[in-house]
């Protein structure tokens, strides 16, 4: 039974339609957190304003003792100044973390070591019996071939690069 080919564009269109829907989403989620701080920020100020309100109103005596009495112990809901509703503080929400950019190294890089190669020559357990310069090959050769044949055992060469030695 032959399978059915798929429809490549359709399935990027909809990766692409659901990566938005997540970038929306996570932008709902950051604007709230901004509200959130902005609302705390403006009843910290409600606050202390409502509390310089009240020192005035202590300082000042008033003729109607039962206007002061109403307007202290009035409703929470409304703001002593403008009348206004408060706003109510709403629990705070889980912070989310903030994903820190990694920052850019500022030091020198250093440079790549040069390397170069040898061949090396092997036994069967991948332990290094010999190594030649690059143009050596053919006595690298040699050399497995002979002890292949005078310890009957394999001998292998492989092209390994290795880092030069510093000179200067």
């Amino acid at each position: 039974m032959a399978r059915k080919p798929l429809n490549r564009k359709a399935l990027r269109a909809e990766a692409e339609a659901a990566e938005k829907i997540k970038q929306r989403k996570k932008a709902e989620k950051e604007a709230e957190v901004e509200e959130d701080e902005d609302e705390e920020e403006d009843d910290d100020q409600d606050d202390q304003d409502d509390d310089d309100a009240e020192d005035d109103l202590d300082d000042d005596v008033s003729e109607d003792s039962e206007d002061d009495s109403e307007d202290e112990s009035g409703s929470d809901s409304e703001d002593e100044e403008g009348g206004r509703p408060r706003k109510k503080k709403k629990a705070k929400a889980a912070k989310v973390a903030k994903v820190k950019k990694p920052k850019a190294k500022t030091g020198k890089s250093k440079k790549a070591a040069r390397m170069r190669a040898i061949w090396v020559v092997l036994s069967n357990n991948a332990t290094k019996v010999a190594s030649y310069d690059y143009p050596k090959e053919k006595e690298a050769l040699d050399h497995a071939a002979r002890l292949m044949s005078e310890k009957k055992q394999v001998h292998f060469v492989q092209l390994v690069k290795e880092e030069m030695p510093d000179q200067g």
